[in-house]
This record gives structure tokens, sequence and C-alpha cells, in this order.
């Protein structure tokens, strides 16, 4: 069932309780991209080593980046040598194959000039022959 990811949506509905369910609909919902169903199932999964070490696994295989950062650090807490080092190949990968970066900020003050920039790089090349 761990394919059909709208029949384990509604797993987790009639069994909100089983912590099984709860952790394939979230590895389910890593692949498929649904943010609105991990963030539902999130609060119910447990957070030792099996379930935070396949969560951010799931993660990079999948190259979303939607795993929350607690999690992530849940991870690195990890004590134990084999989760370390699944743990580390993850963190690697993540900062290799670029997890989203945030968003530059701009202050009050630097806006013009940023939208200046953006403005020239639109325009056309005037000595651009058409």
């Amino acid at each position: 069932r761990m394919a059909d990811h709208d029949a384990l949506k509604s797993f987790t509905d009639l069994y909100p309780e089983n912590a099984e369910i709860t952790l394939l609909a979230a590895l389910s919902a890593v692949r498929s991209g649904d943010e609105a169903l991990l963030a539902a199932v999130e609060p119910r999964l447990r957070r030792d080593a099996r379930t935070v070490v396949s969560l951010i696994e799931m993660d990079a295989a999948s190259g979303r980046w939607i795993v929350p950062e607690y999690i992530y650090g849940t991870a690195r807490a990890l004590g134990d040598e084999e989760h370390k080092a699944r743990v580390e190949r993850v963190e690697l990968l993540r900062s290799q194959l670029g997890a989203p970066q945030p968003s530059p900020e701009y202050g009050v003050a630097d806006i013009g000039s940023a939208l200046k920039r953006i403005r020239t790089s639109l325009e056309p090349d005037e000595m651009e022959v058409h």
C-alpha cells in the first residue's frame, strides 16, 4: 500500500493512533511532495531513530526537501553509529544538492536598487539584432 498515496491518506483518518500507518503516510507525503499531509501526520509521528532517519532519507531520495528542520535536528542528535552515519550521508547530499535556501532578505533601502537590477536584466539588449 506504500505506493497508494490516496489509500494511505484514508488509513490515517481511519486509524489515527496507528504509528506504522502514520509513518507510511508521512513517507508517502514526502515522496509525493504532499506538504499538507505531512503537516497533518507530523504531530503524531514518533521521534525515534527509525522514524526520523527514514523521513530524512526519503526527503533526500525525493529531492523535495520538505521535512521540517527540527526533524533534521532530532536526527543529528542520534547517538548510535549506524544512524549517525546515515544522517551524515543525508546531510552531505543536502549540502551538495542544495536544499532550498531561504530567499534573500532586502531592507527597505535596498528595494529600489534591487528592482533596478532586475529591470536592467529583463530589458532586451539594445545592440541585439532581431
